[in-house]
């Protein structure tokens, strides 16, 4: 709205200052009504209280954000930033055998063609090979 529209027609207006965010969801879900989000002059969409959470795509809405991401890939650039993003993550040890746990069954009943199984065989070799022990 603001690319359309420009920055000068907006305003911000600070209405509360609070002390912790319970007290900001409060004061939140006492302004964003039902009422407020049927305003002509507003972007809510969903009583305030809790922020956006609960909020649903329509269909056609989720087939268009498939159709626009199909085929997308990231810049060289941006995938060395994701994987050196990765590299410092580190999970605490609980986490990490649940998720242990979950990976052994992900793909339980899933059958992959011949082709997939030895591309991946392939993968893993050369994985081993170089010293790696992932694809």
């Amino acid at each position: 709205a603001i690319a359309k529209h420009g920055v000068e027609a907006f305003e911000r207006r600070t209405l509360f200052v609070c002390g912790s965010l319970d007290e900001a969801y409060t004061r939140e879900a006492e302004v964003v009504t039902e009422e407020f989000c049927k305003r002509e002059d507003t972007y809510n969409i969903k009583t305030g209280g809790r922020g956006g959470y609960g909020h649903r795509h329509t269909e056609e809405s989720r087939q268009r954000l498939r159709d626009y991401r199909q085929g997308r890939t990231h810049s060289p650039e941006t995938r060395e930033l994701i994987s050196a993003r990765m590299r410092d993550i580190h999970l605490h040890p609980a986490v990490r055998e649940k998720i242990s746990v979950a990976m052994k069954y992900a793909n339980r009943g899933r059958v992959l063609s011949k082709e997939t199984r030895a591309k991946i065989s392939e993968s893993m070799k050369r994985a081993w090979r170089e010293g790696r022990r992932g694809p």
